[in-house]
């Protein structure tokens, strides 16, 4: 579990033949077998070494998510995951992703960012008005829907 609040920024080092190298200082502390939200994909570590840490990744999970464009050197969201006790902000964040959407456009306004997103029609009937959406793992709230 998640809130999809990010508590640091990654750096990929590796992506090939279904494996993810990160280099993650304050996320390197997990242990194997820890759950991270990369990008808000909620994915297992599998391997460390020093301040990297590599997952495997499931043909499913590149076909379901942006994680198969990602190239060395690409910056990812990194947030891992909830501890019994652990404070709770954001928003309620599991991190089984269910498509890719598109961004349409970015409005810079006075308190926030507007963003319009186009999802997939099978997705957007479960999407609502004061309802929340995860975007690479970062939790906003729906504000409208056209």
């Amino acid at each position: 579990m998640f809130t999809g609040i990010v508590s640091e920024l990654g750096r990929v080092e590796r992506i090939e033949s279904h494996q993810l190298d990160v280099c993650a200082p304050q996320c390197s502390s997990e242990s194997d077998g820890a759950s991270v939200a990369v990008n808000g994909v909620c994915l297992t570590i599998a391997r460390r070494d020093g301040d990297v840490i590599g997952f495997d990744l499931l043909p499913d999970t590149l076909d379901r998510t942006n994680l198969g464009a990602l190239v060395p050197g690409s910056t990812v969201n990194l947030e891992p995951a909830l501890r019994a006790g652990d404070p709770f902000g954001g928003h309620i964040v599991q991190g089984h992703v269910d498509t890719v959407g598109r961004v349409r456009s970015v409005h810079p306004g006075d308190a926030a960012l507007g963003i319009w997103l186009d999802v997939p029609h099978d997705v957007l009937r479960y999407c609502v008005v004061r309802g929340s959406i995860t975007v690479n793992g970062v939790s906003l709230t729906i504000m409208d829907m056209d």
